[in-house]
């Protein structure tokens, strides 16, 4: 029975390594800021939603001349929105990826 526990352990553990492998395998989108003021937020959506996603940059700033490499959960259509220190909105439409793997915000 003991056995048959730690196989049962393995098992779980080797599709729990697979699911995470596989949910950290989407494209990534490298996002400059070259619009001349810090980024605080950047918010991406799936096109075809109405509503923006929470902020991929959580607690960092993206520094003028910075780019952050931004991980995508899968291939398609996405919009960008990044919001700099005064507020401004700069909103990117219909990045397709894969085909695109770098957006500038100007």
């Amino acid at each position: 029975m003991k056995n048959f526990k730690k196989v049962m352990l393995v098992g779980v553990l080797l599709v729990m390594g697979t699911f995470v492998l596989f949910a950290q395998s989407g494209p990534v989108l490298a996002v400059s800021n070259n619009c001349g003021y810090p980024i605080y937020y950047i918010f991406i959506s799936e096109a075809d939603t109405e509503d923006w996603e929470e902020d991929v940059l959580a607690q960092d700033v993206l520094m003028p001349g910075q780019t952050v490499n931004v991980r995508l959960p899968g291939n398609g259509t996405w919009d960008f929105m990044a919001i700099d220190s005064d507020g401004d909105a700069y909103i990117v439409y219909g990045v397709r990826v894969p085909g695109t793997s770098r957006i500038s915000i100007q």
